[in-house]
């Protein structure tokens, strides 16, 4: 008896469903094309204003990967926005190898070279030095510049010491395995160098050098041009036939930027699927028969199921939900579940 309140509701709710089902779908009867014609155009003016309006690719991975109202994300805010800790600096990594060592040693004048070309490669940006006037760390000197850490922090980071103490491939492994820098700070080798090899105290091998730029937290867009340049770089090394160094980078904001392209790389591949799933339908509900073949109805659900997606799409845009790499992953199921529903 408790629960006859709940079946009378249940059976209202059925009731206006189904009414509303079936005026909808006489309306669609009586007129077909003006229906047709007014989802489509529906369908097409929400998409067009929730991408005019906010529409937004957010790709960050405290967004991506955690669930919603977690506390990660509660516990990120408080670091920093309300505790006042320093912001986060942009670390800008990278990693010189070489191709072959026995051809070309790390061990080497050209090699720590190449550390130099990679490092200076932002360095001798326009904007460096202004980037680098909010960061927190001063030099010898008291100026404001960007951390950089690396191997060729045994030579104080410039190019023209290098050239004045390492006269040969020997003066450079001597360099490399001091236990100190020129300002007395201790070296850390994992930091700096990988797959370290020694024979005592000197270092005779070594597979890979470490570097580290360290951006101010405001400097998001020069990051971006920084590793522009530094692809580039990387290029020109790999078309050098005799330029055996190679360069791996990592930024601050590597993955948000890759997912992003990556995003807009696969936009075209939506209208591909739309045609896939229309041959295959048009094959399934295909018949020798003329009046038998349902092929255009084959069409008619895969355009459903397109419009449905659009029209739900705009809808969550004009809401200011953020369009991330999920919905471009689940396309294809979204495309296969709804059109196997209208079987």
């Amino acid at each position: 008896m408790e629960f006859n309140g709940w079946v009378r509701f249940m059976n209202f709710v059925r009731h206006i469903l189904t009414e509303g089902v079936t005026a909808v779908a006489t309306v669609a009867a009586i007129h077909p094309k003006k229906t047709a014609l007014g989802i489509v155009l529906l369908s097409l003016a929400t998409a067009g204003i929730g991408y005019a309006t906010n529409f937004n690719i957010d790709v960050a991975a405290d967004v991506m990967y955690t669930p919603f109202n977690s506390r990660i994300n509660e516990h990120q805010r408080w670091v920093e926005s309300v505790s006042g800790f320093p912001a986060t600096t942009r670390h800008l990594r990278m990693i010189v190898h070489s191709d072959d060592n026995e051809i070309a040693p790390m061990l080497s004048i050209a090699a720590v070279e190449g550390v130099f070309e990679a490092i200076d490669t932002v360095r001798s940006m326009a904007d460096y030095d202004k980037v680098c006037e909010s960061s927190d760390f001063e030099d010898a000197n008291g100026t404001k510049t960007c951390t950089v850490r690396g191997v060729t922090l045994f030579w104080n980071n410039s190019l023209d010491i290098f050239h004045q103490e390492a006269t040969s491939n020997v003066d450079t492994a001597l360099q490399v395995s001091q236990y100190e820098y020129p300002d007395g700070s201790p070296v850390d080798l994992p930091e700096i160098m990988g797959n370290v090899e020694k024979h005592y105290s000197t270092i005779v091998h070594v597979k890979a050098f470490f570097m580290d730029i360290g951006l101010p937290a405001d400097a998001a867009e020069f990051e971006v041009q920084a590793v522009n340049e530094l692809l580039s770089l990387r290029r020109d090394w790999r078309n050098d036939k005799n330029q055996p160094l190679r360069l791996e980078l990592l930024a601050y904001d590597s993955l948000e930027h890759e997912t992003t392209r990556s995003v807009y790389k696969d936009i075209p591949l939506i209208p591909l699927v739309f045609i896939i799933m229309s041959i295959f339908t048009c094959f399934i509900f295909a018949k020798r028969d003329k009046v038998k073949s349902r092929g255009l109805l084959g069409v008619g659900a895969v355009v459903c199921v397109f419009l449905s997606l659009v029209f739900g799409y705009g809808v969550m845009f004009i809401c200011g939900k953020s369009s991330v790499e999920c919905s471009k992953r689940c396309l294809w199921f979204h495309f296969v579940l709804c059109v196997k529903s209208r079987y």
